[in-house]
């Protein structure tokens, strides 16, 4: 971080400061978005100074305890949100999964060698509403999509997200589309039901696609299938008019139109 940002990372300022200047580059050549990795996630506020003590002992190798860790992880990550509101950026959370759960295995074949399952902290949302609030009295909110591997979490993010609606892009907290191990037909119509009984489902940016791998976009194609059964479900169990131009609006703003004006990419 300290080569590639021209800044010499020595205490919790100067990390912050090389932060920003990352953040200015990716800006600058379109980036919008972040997403963070919330494998599992403890919200423990502390001081700068606190931060900026944890830091250092942890860039002199000297360690730190699971406890400063997460007050470490909870700094930064209000740190960026903030920036991320300055900036207009959309911040992706995906949370609660177990990473190289087979240490043989792990040992052999490395990471992302298919050894990853679906995590069970009980208490995800809880610190995850900690977070957001905490962002918000800062006036440090952007714009955020929250996933969880863990299907039990979805009520609860869903309406979680409801506590959070402030800005002009609609809504400005998101409950994300099934990932992963629930990115599948049934785990797509759970999603978009959930969304639908919680939100507002034609304001939904739709499916995310994991680009590192080519194989991955047709799960775009999937997920508009899937959308599609969903409502035509529910045109048939009366729950939605039988208007194929107000419903087939709906479906272009959820496969496109929605994503366009959220992310802000064509400004």
């Amino acid at each position: 971080l300290s080569e590639v940002s021209g800044t010499e990372v020595t205490d919790w300022e100067s990390l912050k400061a090389a932060a920003r200047q990352r953040l200015d580059y990716f800006h600058e050549v379109g980036g919008r978005l972040a997403d963070h990795g919330m494998n599992s996630f403890v919200f423990c506020p502390a001081t700068d100074e606190q931060v900026d003590e944890i830091v250092c002992r942890a860039l002199n190798e000297e360690g730190c305890s699971a406890s400063e860790a997460a007050a470490y992880q909870t700094a930064l990550t209000l740190f960026l949100m903030g920036e991320y509101e300055r900036r207009g950026w959309t911040l992706q959370l995906h949370m609660n999964c177990f990473r190289n759960d087979s240490s043989k295995n792990f040992e052999k074949l490395g990471v992302d060698a298919g050894f990853d399952t679906v995590g069970d902290q009980p208490d995800m949302v809880y610190q995850i509403k900690c977070l957001l609030d905490a962002a918000e009295q800062a006036d440090g909110l952007p714009k955020c999509i929250l996933y969880s591997l863990n299907d039990a979490d979805w009520l609860g993010l869903a309406s979680l997200a409801g506590a959070f609606q402030c800005s002009p892009a609609k809504p400005k907290i998101q409950f994300g589309n099934a990932w992963w191990f629930n990115d599948t037909f049934s785990g797509m119509k759970k999603q978009i039901t959930t969304f639908a009984e919680q939100g507002l489902l034609g304001n939904f940016t739709g499916m995310l696609t994991d680009s590192r791998s080519f194989l991955s976009y047709p799960r775009h194609e999937y997920f508009r299938r899937v959308l599609c059964h969903t409502i035509g479900e529910w045109v048939e169990l009366g729950r939605l008019p039988e208007d194929e131009d107000y419903l087939g609006g709906i479906v272009e703003d959820i496969c496109y139109n929605n994503a366009h004006d959220y992310f802000g990419f064509f400004e």
